[in-house]
């Protein structure tokens, strides 16, 4: 038997952030789809979103423990000087 999801505002959003929406134009809110073409258009394409956001963002350097010691020491030192 083939499961059905409605397409929600939520689920339009994400699907339209992500630019799935263009290859299925026919598509409105509250529209019933079968699982399987939920998965690929809201949340494959969320998810990917996602990831390639993340990759994008740069991580914080990892500072040694002297480095992280002399960073401590100097925001207690002006901390105190005030």
């Amino acid at each position: 038997s083939t499961k059905f999801k409605s397409l929600t505002d939520n689920a339009f959003a994400k699907a339209l952030a992500t630019g799935t929406l263009q290859q299925y134009l026919y598509l409105q809110i509250n529209q019933q789809i079968c699982n399987a073409h939920y998965m690929e258009i809201v949340e494959n394409a969320w998810n990917n979103y996602r990831k390639n956001y993340q990759d994008n963002i740069n991580p914080l350097p990892q500072l040694s423990l002297a480095d992280k010691i002399k960073k401590i020491t100097t925001i207690i030192y002006n901390n105190e000087k005030k």
